[in-house]
């Protein structure tokens, strides 16, 4: 999990640098991703901002590799693994967490809906509530490092 941890702070913090460079502004979010904000005084996208964000796309991708474990889509005993620390940090943290299905089972629902802590938690209906800061609070510390990582907006 720290390995996840420190992965996902070096990307974030190499692509906010990245996109600085085009005058865009980059935000740490959920999973490790970079959220961009550009628009201008009155709210909207500044002129000529789908070139930019074309040519900054391109080269920050090429020049700030994704960790290894967002470019993983095996359904493996290793990836599993890492769910099931990051269960055990969830509950840690206060939260109940679903027992989770067998390894077996896990692997065989496919990437698409692979059992995931933080869905358990935190999706659907009757899921556990929880502001954007709580969320993000227990990203940091309890960060996903799997196939099917769950993005919260």
């Amino acid at each position: 999990m720290a390995q996840v941890r420190q992965e996902n702070e070096e990307y974030q913090s190499a692509m906010v640098s990245c996109y600085a460079e085009y005058g865009i502004t980059g935000t740490k979010s959920m999973a490790g991703r970079v959220l961009i904000v550009f628009t201008d005084a009155d709210g909207g996208p500044p002129p000529g901002i789908d070139a930019v964000l074309e040519v900054m796309a391109d080269d920050c991708n090429a020049r700030v590799p994704l960790p290894e474990h967002s470019i993983d889509k095996t359904l493996d005993e290793a990836a599993y693994g890492r769910l099931l620390d990051t269960r055990a940090c969830i509950i840690a943290h206060g939260y109940d967490v679903p027992e989770p299905p067998s390894f077996a089972t896990w692997r065989d629902s496919g990437l698409q809906w692979a059992w995931n802590p933080y869905t358990a938690v935190f999706g659907g209906s009757s899921g556990a509530s929880a502001t954007d800061e709580e969320l993000r609070a227990l990203d940091i510390a309890c960060p996903q490092g799997g196939p099917n990582l769950v993005v919260f907006s």
